[in-house]
């Protein structure tokens, strides 16, 4: 009898990533990366992972999107794409399919996660939580910026999903209360993910550079943290500058040690940090 197909993706604002679950337990394989704009549709991106790995239509779809999911769709901010439990049904025939935000799914891996999947940043990972109360944020830049957290009490844990990329960014020091002002001349309203985010960082490079009368080099956001060349971002502070916010925001999503809003006092706390930009361009201690 052969083995269940299972498809798995993880659908952003820029690029779609499909995968083909084990059948076995845990984990993948069969990783392939799709620009999203060079499809009309998700079906048709995924017809291409199947062909190019010589696949029949699957028997499961499980996706996770960068955007809200109400009733089994998604609300994409950044990607014109109609992602759909119904559409992915007829469309490929499988019985079990399922489209949900893509920090919840990370929040659930969270339990499943080994020392070797994560590196850290500070004194402890967060795993094996046990039967603590424990309050876990997901944040995750990329092409906008996504947040969830894993709670747990009493051996059970529960995903919040949230769009906490479009809270507005409170500044913390005199530097970030002058970035702030730089950016609202430009967008009125300041969310988060004006600062943390590809798009985001390039936001912020422009307003340091105009902060201190530096002509902005045209870059991405993969590459604005990096040494600045003879018109780069001002040296003084920029470090700093580009770490800051994803910290705060992070510590905005964790209750502090001690008692939380509620009956459950948290503790164990942290943050994980994912997406597309954790390597390299979020550069300093967050």
């Amino acid at each position: 009898m052969a083995e269940r197909l299972e498809l798995i993706g993880d659908v952003g604002g820029t690029n779609a990533r499909f995968a083909i679950a084990e059948a076995s337990g845990i984990g993948f394989h069969s990783v392939e990366t799709f620009p999203c704009e060079a499809f009309g549709t998700p079906e048709a991106a995924i017809e291409s992972f199947l062909k190019a790995n010589g696949l029949p239509d699957p028997d499961a779809i499980c996706l996770a999107a960068a955007g809200p999911v109400r009733q089994g769709a998604a609300e994409f901010t950044n990607n014109p794409w109609k992602l759909c439990e119904t559409n992915l049904k007829a469309h490929f025939g499988a019985p079990l399919v399922r489209v949900s935000n893509d920090f919840e799914a990370i929040a659930h891996a969270l339990p499943h996660l080994r020392a070797q999947d994560v590196q850290v940043l500070g004194t402890e990972a967060l795993l094996s939580p046990g039967n603590e109360p424990f309050c876990y944020a997901v944040v995750g830049p990329g092409t906008g910026l996504g947040a969830a957290a894993l709670l747990g009490h009493a051996g059970a844990a529960q995903v919040a999903v949230s769009e906490a990329g479009h809270m507005g960014f409170a500044p913390e020091s005199p530097l970030q209360d002058s970035i702030l002002g730089a950016l609202r001349q430009r967008f009125g309203r300041v969310s988060a993910e004006r600062l943390v985010s590809g798009p985001g960082l390039e936001n912020l490079y422009g307003a340091l550079c105009e902060l201190q009368g530096f002509t902005p080099e045209a870059r991405s956001g993969q590459h604005c943290g990096q040494r600045p060349g003879s018109r780069g971002p001002p040296r003084h502070g920029s470090r700093h500058a580009f770490s800051a916010p994803p910290g705060a925001i992070c510590r905005g999503l964790c209750p502090r040690r001690g008692r939380s809003p509620g009956p459950v006092s948290c503790r164990r706390r942290g943050a994980k940090i994912g997406g597309s930009l954790r390597h390299g361009a979020l550069p300093g201690r967050l």
